[in-house]
């Protein structure tokens, strides 16, 4: 497991005036700095398609300032190559051979005649649309080396801005111009980022927008078609999610130092020869992920649960100390003790508060179980069918405070297709899919309905024997309170005032509890729990009446989005319990 990156990806032009190189170098550089002074724990790196122009110089200078480059290739590199010059090829492959640079090739699509494709023409530009599709899946912010204008051309460099930034893209537009705000007249809910360097270009006789500064500035959308908010400086938004981030590869370097990470284990280890699968490396990817916000999410949830059951016990305490001075012994240690658990209480609530225990064990809950299912949905083929960034923002759980950087860690495991799978081995991937998810998760949730069922039936019977006991009690004291009065038990504490105290002591202590299981929602636990196994079970009955593979993908695809679906309403409910919504008026 390594640290998670901020994944930068670069869109430009390649024909750059010699002004604009000059200043854009400076403001890339000084871009870079600004992020690895905001990350001090997390690594940065760089997705060039390394062409002439805008790409290289980015790469370049990254390179320099010690940031990893992945080399993404629109096509294979031999058929790349022949696109450049032999001085400009010369200079790519020294760009490649770097040692701090990783080639990634994107595959032709599987509808697509590679003789054709060698050819330039519309089958060569789909190539670098693909280039521009995979910048927009996983890139957690884009550099963009642009000149303002739309081109209206697909994968060009305003199409990749636009749609990145939900505002449009080639084709879509019927007025072409680009329409840049810096007063936003309504909030963007938007949680994508593009920090524009302004250049010009030697093939155009098109300025700069007006306005425009020739210093970087950040771009964000989702305001309409064509249209910008432009901020000079970085927006709270982006700022909020580098800190959780970079809090989070903080937190999993600690707790690795000091011994304390632990986590059940991966998923890629039982699958049967896993090296030598098509999948591989993107698997071993999310399951190291998986591991990691998995032991953070443990890590977490003990100390967030250990916060609640101490405050509960401090709460007890607190009501025995005051009963005990109101009914047994009016003694003042009684009031010192019941006012120094109040104020230690106030102290370590003002302490813990700073940890976000808490809301860190429900963020990093949301990144594992989305990376479990991940994992299982694309053994299954069908990833592409559950679209977890709609999922997290229809649900509103994106839009948690805190919540919105988790897209940051998910964009490092996008892709553009599943590989070349023979149909055995999907079968045999499937199958697999069906007994470590679909059969131990029947499992796993049948247990803990079980467990959680037990236990709340026997807090249930303590209940009814308090009821029952309160009754009784009140009716000895009806028929003997005379007798109780003059019964002593230690100097002048008699049976009565014993009886009243007891009668005040146990029906606090059983509303502490009852507070504190409400906290812990165990309720709702269960109420997921009992879903999740509904879900898991008729996707088992299902599953064994299916006689194609493709109706049983179907079933898959349908059950991951039912059962993140669950996850996101049950971290929904969860929140709420700690961030009570703003009431109207």
């Amino acid at each position: 497991m390594t640290d998670t990156p901020l994944l930068i990806g670069v869109t430009g032009h390649r024909d750059l005036t010699a002004d604009s190189v000059e200043i854009a170098m400076v403001e890339v550089r000084n871009f870079f700095t600004k992020l690895k002074n905001s990350l001090p724990n997390t690594p940065l790196k760089l997705m060039s398609g390394l062409a002439d122009g805008a790409d290289r110089l980015v790469a370049k200078t990254a390179l320099e300032m010690g940031i990893g480059v992945q080399a993404v290739l629109p096509m294979p590199r031999s058929m790349y190559e022949k696109d450049f010059s032999a001085e400009s090829l010369d200079d790519f492959i020294e760009l490649i051979d770097s040692d701090n640079v990783e080639l990634i090739e994107l595959s032709l699509p599987s509808s697509m005649n590679p003789s054709s494709a060698a050819k330039y023409g519309a089958e060569r530009d789909q190539l670098y649309a693909q280039l521009g599709e995979y910048l927009i899946l996983r890139s957690g912010i884009l550099l963009a080396l642009w000149d303002g204008c739309n081109s209206d051309l697909t994968g060009g460099t305003s199409d990749v801005i636009l749609r990145y930034l939900n505002a449009g893209g080639a084709g879509i537009n019927t007025d072409k111009e680009v329409i840049f705000l810096d007063e936003i007249p309504a909030q963007a809910d938007g949680p994508e980022f593009v920090y524009w360097i302004p250049v010009e270009r030697t093939d155009s006789d098109r300025s700069l927008p007006a306005g425009t500064a020739r210093n970087g500035c950040y771009l964000s959308g989702n305001l309409g078609p064509n249209t910008l908010y432009r901020q000079m400086e970085m927006p709270e938004e982006l700022a909020l999610q580098l800190k959780h981030l970079d809090a989070y590869n903080k937190q999993y370097k600690d707790i690795v130092a000091d011994g304390s990470f632990f986590t059940w284990g991966g998923m890629l280890e039982s699958l049967p020869d896993a090296v030598s699968h098509p999948e591989y490396q993107l698997l071993k990817g999310i399951d190291d992920e998986y591991q990691k916000a998995d032991g953070l999410a443990l890590y977490n949830q003990k100390r967030s649960d250990r916060q609640f059951k101490l405050f509960a016990y401090m709460a007890a305490l607190m009501g025995l100390f005051f009963l005990f001075y109101a009914k047994i012994l009016a003694a003042k240690v009684f009031l010192i003790g019941y006012l120094v658990l109040f104020m230690a209480g106030l102290w370590l609530f003002r302490q813990t508060d700073k940890k976000h225990w808490f809301t860190r064990h429900l963020m990093q809950r949301v990144i594992a179980e989305t990376l479990r299912t991940r994992f299982y949905l694309i053994l299954a083929g069908v990833d592409k069918r559950v679209n977890v960034n709609k999922m997290l923002d229809l649900t509103g759980v994106s839009h948690f405070s805190g919540f919105s950087w988790i897209n940051q860690v998910y964009r490092s495991y996008q892709t553009l297709d599943n590989g070349n799978r023979q149909e055995d081995q999907h079968q045999r991937d499937i199958d697999f899919v069906n007994e470590k998810w679909l059969d131990d998760q029947t499992g796993y949730f049948s247990a803990k309905i079980q467990k959680l069922s037990d236990h709340h039936h026997k807090l249930e019977k303590i209940k009814n024997k308090l009821l029952i006991g309160s009754a009784a009690a009140v009716v000895v004291l009806i028929f003997f309170k005379k007798y109780l009065v003059d019964t002593t038990i230690i100097g002048t504490l008699d049976l009565k005032t014993l009886l009243v105290f007891l009668m005040g002591l146990l029906p606090f202590w059983l509303g502490v509890w009852e507070i504190y299981q409400s906290k812990m929602a165990v309720k709702e636990l269960l109420w997921q729990y009992r879903n999740q196994s509904n879900l898991f079970n008729l996707a088992s009955a299902q599953i064994s009446h299916s006689s194609t593979m493709e109706q049983q993908q179907n079933v898959l695809a349908e059950l991951g989005q039912k059962s993140l679906m669950e996850n996101y309403l049950w971290t929904i409910h969860r929140y709420h319990r700690e961030h009570e919504p703003p009431t109207a008026g």
